[in-house]
């Protein structure tokens, strides 16, 4: 008797011991599974709301919207953070000192995120000037490189003066770092192939700026891994699809890494290259549009938190809107007619509603079409016959 009660006892202490074993092993896996969730690189919009100040005013609360902001978010002030409350997950607000806005200058926005993932946000520029009824200009010229293309602009070698990368068509890409009084260092030429578009951000998250380069003519992308004192590493290259186009960066899937959308006017396709976090990317994806797909855009359409694409049609005189799923795949396309052939668009909320507005620049009567973009739920009901 005495023997079956010790057995009952060491199968009740087993099984007191196996449960606490899952349990304790499922909270190790699930906690496992949350430091692993990676936060985005968030993007902000334009506009910031106010979007300018004059110089010597009061502080002010500055709302900066965009997509991916998370409870951690911090806005930095010219790279310095500032007192930031996160309202949701497309609006935070932030404390803009007195001293901030105390004499005329130029405020660089950016939304920080923490890790893991996480990142620095795309630039918004912020002017502390006295508004004036009539705008001038002085000018002066840079010798770049024939045929200059694109430019990004970005302080490349941390000394808080914006600098200029300018690609050519004939294969180079110009650095020219600023003074910071409206004059340039002499240029230094890096080799690339047909160079288009360029973007300047940090694609191997070293808080460094880095340049992505569009070569058009061979169907990649090149990429700069900045060495953060205003020199570049020699190019590597990433296929994409060939043909003249342009290209955006974005977290389009949220792991805390940039990825590249580029367009193709040849395929007529729109091509997703994921980042990897280490300045290389993945096989790109692609997806269809409209004919001779020649401007695109990028921006939180629908408001729900995840990265869409906006595509100029120049061959038909649409724009194709692909939202985003947010793990780094679109939607199919919907089509919407627009003025004729349309050679820029881009993404804002113009009349301060809070919903994105697009608008769409055409190069054959040199007119622009301001589309709010409110309901898209009801525009894609309707959308025009695919080309």
């Amino acid at each position: 008797m005495k023997s079956v009660i010790l057995l009952r006892r060491r199968r009740v202490l087993w099984g007191t011991a196996m449960a606490a074993f899952f349990v304790t092993s499922s909270l190790m896996l699930l906690s496992a599974a949350n430091a692993d969730a990676a936060n985005p690189v968030p993007y902000v919009s334009q506009p910031l709301v106010p979007d300018a100040a004059a110089p010597g005013g009061p502080g002010f609360t500055l709302t900066v919207n965009g997509t991916g902001f998370v409870s951690g978010s911090v806005v930095n002030w010219n790279c310095s953070a500032r007192t930031t409350t996160f309202v949701n997950g497309s609006q935070l607000t932030a404390v803009i000192t007195a001293l901030d806005i105390a004499t005329a200058s130029t405020g660089s926005i950016t939304v920080v995120n923490p890790s893991p993932g996480g990142g620095t946000s795309n630039v918004v520029f912020f002017p502390i000037t006295v508004p004036t009824s009539s705008i001038a200009f002085s000018r002066s010229d840079l010798a770049t490189a024939p045929s200059p293309t694109n430019h990004a602009i970005g302080d490349f070698n941390g000394d808080g003066k914006l600098d200029l990368a300018v690609a050519a068509a004939t294969g180079t890409v110009s650095i020219f770092l600023g003074n910071g009084d409206g004059t340039f260092q002499p240029l230094v030429d890096y080799a690339i192939p047909w160079a288009g578009p360029v973007v300047a951000r940090d694609f191997n998250r070293d808080g460094k700026l880095d340049l992505a380069i569009y070569n058009q003519g061979s169907g990649t992308v090149s990429v700069l891994l900045g060495r953060g004192d205003g020199t570049f590493q020699p190019a590597t290259y990433f296929p994409t699809v060939a043909g003249d186009g342009r290209m955006v960066e974005g977290d389009f899937n949220g792991d805390g890494n940039l990825d590249l959308a580029t367009t193709s006017i040849n395929a007529r396709t729109v091509s997703i290259l994921l980042g990897n976090g280490d300045g290389t990317f993945q096989a790109h994806r692609d997806y269809a549009v409209g004919n001779l797909p020649y401007s695109l855009a990028v921006g939180d359409l629908n408001s729900d938190g995840k990265l869409d694409l906006v595509v100029g049609n120049a061959g038909d005189g649409t724009f194709s809107i692909l939202l985003g799923n947010g793990d780094g795949t679109f939607q199919t396309r919907f089509d919407y007619p627009t003025v004729a052939n349309p050679q820029s668009v881009v993404i804002a909320d113009f009349n301060g509603d809070g919903i994105p507005d697009l608008a769409v620049f055409s190069e054959g009567d040199g007119t622009s079409i301001l589309l709010r973009a409110v309901a898209l739920t009801t525009l894609n009901a309707r959308p025009l016959p695919r080309t």
